[in-house]
């Protein structure tokens, strides 16, 4: 049985007491650097946390609604419509949904929004001319714009707006009639305000051409909806400058030579 052979111990290397010194002194800005560089990231990712925490907090709820241009349009109407009544977080509103919702209310015709932080949103509406009345369907009265849009229905008719006769309204307050009363409503539309208590209806008599029907009594043929300005002009003439009593039709079908003819 062999016996092993032993294996020389290595000799000990003396290090240069400097050159261990220099070894830790890089070992400890390694080191250094290492936190101070994990330092900062932890402090962009808190900084970074922070910010959005105090975006959704309820310091950044929507608390205040600048509304401007509302006349007819509710104030409490147009927050329910918008959701903004609910208080949402501020980053959360879509100013481009907040339009859709505002313009799809009756009276808006056109609406602008913007976010005011940190609590704010701020909203411009421009809103809808009434133009005509409309009997109701089942009873009572629409508000009617110039296109045709719903405004709003109530039981009596108001004594001071164009009624357009012949057609019945079914749709409630935010749709449209049907295309057949729109040139009816062009016409209303074109009438002077301050004859409103002369003209009482627009009608849309056979083969498509247009009828006034005036008050205390007496016809206008309008005609078809066209050269409307210069037919309104030559009706506002004839009923300031002629004597219309005993009037059976005011023909303005020729708006340079209108035809009066008397009872």
């Amino acid at each position: 049985m062999s016996t092993p052979t032993p294996v020389p111990a290595r000799p000990r290397v003396r290090v240069d007491p400097r050159i261990h010194r220099r070894r830790a002194a890089v070992l400890r800005d390694e080191g250094r650097r290492r936190f101070r560089a994990l330092a900062s990231a932890a402090a962009v990712v808190g900084l970074a946390l922070a910010a959005a925490g105090a975006t959704r907090s309820p310091l950044m709820d929507v608390d205040y609604v600048d509304l401007q241009g509302a006349e007819h349009t509710a104030r409490a109407d147009l927050l329910r419509a918008t959701g903004l009544d609910r208080h949402p977080q501020l980053i959360d509103v879509k100013t481009s949904e907040v339009v859709r919702r505002t313009e799809a209310l009756p009276w808006v015709e056109a609406a602008r929004a913007e976010k005011a932080w940190p609590r704010t949103v701020r909203i411009r509406i421009t809103e809808r001319t009434e133009a005509a009345v409309a009997a109701v369907k089942g009873g009572g009265w629409a508000l009617l714009d110039r296109t045709g849009r719903v405004l709003e229905v109530g039981p009596d008719r108001r004594a001071d707006i164009i009624g357009v006769a012949g057609i019945e309204v079914a749709a409630k307050p935010g749709r449209t009639v049907g295309a057949p009363a729109r040139d009816a409503l062009a016409v209303a539309a074109a009438v002077p305000r301050h004859l409103h208590d002369r003209v009482r209806d627009v009608t849309l008599a056979p083969g498509g051409e247009l009828e006034l029907r005036l008050a205390p009594s007496g016809i206008v043929r309008f005609g078809p909806a066209e050269q409307v300005a210069a037919k309104v002009q030559a009706l506002e003439t004839m009923l300031a400058k002629v004597d219309l009593r005993r009037l059976a039709v005011l023909d303005i079908r020729a708006p340079s030579a209108p035809v009066l003819t008397r009872r």
